[in-house]
């Protein structure tokens, strides 16, 4: 679906630095995965917006056979995509989310440059509203509050993409 560079990862062995992967999707269905290097504790996320063109019927169609094809070459790559899951198990035990402290601050830092960097693109309402993202996103993280942060990251995160799109 996507690809990224992350950098700042220092020089060692092949697998012997850790890479921390966080796999999260918003209420539109919108995937965002945040990559962070354990030892530098450097940290990039990136938004992986819906394919699926839905502007007329010619589009969705091209949009879906476009995934179809992303499926099949993905079967055809060696992976098998629904072999290994048992019905019987936990959901819980497939997908484990890490909301730990450190995870969120780093998520909620990612998310406040990012609001930061896009703060001279914006005029008026949306201006605004990325600055009292800002400061939430600031307040929020001085806190120890994990509950609000996490409600805060979930705010923040929709309001980004909002502005994005």
């Amino acid at each position: 679906l996507g690809e990224f560079l992350l950098t700042g990862i220092p020089d060692n062995d092949a697998g012997a630095e850790a890479i921390e992967v966080t796999y999260r999707y918003n209420l539109n269905g919108i995937l965002e995965v945040t990559a962070q290097c354990v030892s530098t504790g450097k940290a990039m996320t990136v938004t992986v917006q819906d394919a699926l063109k839905r502007d007329s019927q010619e589009a969705f169609a091209e949009s879906a056979a476009k995934l179809e094809r992303l499926f099949n070459d993905a079967a055809n790559d060696g992976f098998d995509l629904e072999g290994s899951y048992d019905e019987d198990e936990d959901d819980d035990d497939i997908l484990e989310i890490d909301n730990s402290p450190t995870v969120l601050h780093t998520e909620a830092n990612a998310l406040l440059e990012r609001a930061q960097d896009l703060l001279g693109e914006f005029k008026g309402q949306e201006r605004t509203r990325l600055e009292k993202l800002i400061t939430s996103l600031q307040d929020t993280l001085a806190g120890d509050d994990i509950d609000l942060l996490q409600r805060v990251i979930d705010e923040a995160t929709d309001v980004l993409i909002d502005l994005e799109v």
